[in-house]
């Protein structure tokens, strides 16, 4: 019994584990709520929701102690307020560079019998491309 009761543990330190075992060892995301025995899909994030009574993407636990439901509803907030802190963070620091813009002086002029060009930069689809050649289209018109 001891080998297959540590087969459906995890290896993580997500409070989570406390009050949550693997349904199906070789499904990480089916778990079995110790309290009520419900069997939830998802992963670990919803087992935590089911414990703290979150409503919305599971149904509640009705069996659970209220230590578990401050520990899971802390773990959730904590991880939520950590995402925010990171997401302005990044905000904040996208906010400190400038990029300047290009404008049509930073373009060299290039000067081709007196009249003002830019140099015809070639890319690689250029490579699968032709120039048309406006005679030959003309010529097609007149006949």
């Amino acid at each position: 019994m001891a080998s297959s009761d540590n087969s459906l543990k995890h290896n993580s330190s997500d409070v989570g584990w406390e009050f949550a075992v693997l349904a199906d060892p070789t499904n990480p995301d089916k778990l079995k709520c110790k309290f009520c025995m419900k069997v939830v899909s998802g992963g670990i994030y919803r087992m935590k929701q089911h414990i703290a009574n979150i409503k919305g993407n599971i149904s509640s636990c009705s069996m659970c102690t209220e230590e578990a439901k401050a520990k899971c509803k802390a773990a959730i907030e904590e991880a939520k307020s950590k995402k925010q802190n990171k997401t302005r963070h990044e905000l904040e620091k996208r906010e400190e560079v400038y990029i300047t813009p290009i404008d049509e002086e930073d373009y060299e002029d290039v000067e081709v019998g007196g009249s003002r060009k830019r140099p015809r930069v070639r890319g690689p689809m250029d490579r699968f491309t032709s120039s048309i050649n406006h005679q030959a289209s003309l010529g097609l018109k007149e006949a």
